[in-house]
């Protein structure tokens, strides 16, 4: 079977400037890697000229690589005690969390594209209650 598609208006991926951007997540997926099982991460950003554009991000859940998860839990509102020890939590608890996103720029496959560097609080969804839609439950 072909498929006759029009690419002449296809745009070219624009790539983002180095800053922070305000985010929600979007959607949250747990998936298999190479070594251990990761999560993948779906920003939307929410204002600005950027405004709708995606963002992704991936943590790993292996061990030596728990610092970072924890970091981007607690960015998005987890309850600091519950991640002093062993912890039990869906990360679909998160869609609708609000965040500040660091976004730079690396090359990938020889083109430039964004790359989350880091998650933050976002002091301004503290102020207007709109943190996690869903307090994330722990066991």
């Amino acid at each position: 079977m072909n498929l006759k598609l029009d690419f002449s208006e296809v745009k070219a991926i624009e790539v983002l400037p180095v800053g922070a951007y305000h985010v929600v997540v979007s959607d949250v997926q747990i998936k298999d890697g190479k070594e251990d099982q990761y999560i993948a991460w779906e920003y939307t950003i929410t204002e600005g000229p950027a405004q709708d554009r995606k963002l992704f991000e991936n943590t790993s859940v292996g061990v030596k690589s728990l610092w970072s998860l924890k970091a981007t839990l607690l960015a998005l509102g987890a309850d600091p005690a519950k991640l002093a020890g062993m912890a039990e939590f869906d990360p679909q608890d998160y869609i609708g969390a609000h965040a500040l996103a660091i976004v730079g720029q690396k090359p990938y496959q020889g083109e430039m594209r964004n790359s989350v560097s880091k998650i933050q609080a976002d002091p301004a969804a503290s102020v207007t209650g709109t943190g996690a839609a869903k307090k994330p439950t722990f066991k």
